[in-house]
């Protein structure tokens, strides 16, 4: 994608960048955005459409939906179970602490 040095021309490519990222596999579904919301491919403006997806009615997307989003909800349920997993991991314990309790604190970001 080129962008011009005096950045004007972000406007006239901000359809080409839409069009590029509603067709980009996401890397943990395995779809592209467009799918996942739509039930279908995106027809490319420059191609011929596509009979199949012209002949598309409702009730044959209303047919995959469910298959796709549970697909794309348990592999994100999964994806943050193992995020969650990686920075806890990393992260201690907050101990419990109550009225009468000591703690040392550092007056390194304190203006005394």
């Amino acid at each position: 994608m080129y962008v011009a040095d005096d950045q004007l021309n972000w406007l006239d490519l901000l359809l080409q960048v839409q069009f590029a990222y509603n067709n980009l596999v996401h890397h943990l579904t395995g779809f592209t955005p467009y799918v996942v919301v739509h039930s279908h491919h995106l027809p490319h403006p420059m191609l011929p459409s596509d009979p199949v997806v012209l002949l598309l009615t409702a009730d044959d997307i209303t047919e995959a939906e469910p298959e796709l989003y549970t697909q794309v909800h348990t592999v994100l349920t999964t994806a943050n179970i193992q995020y969650a997993h990686a920075h806890d991991a990393k992260h201690l314990d907050i101990p419990e602490l109550g009225p009468g309790d000591f703690v040392w604190l550092s007056n390194k970001n304190l203006p005394l």
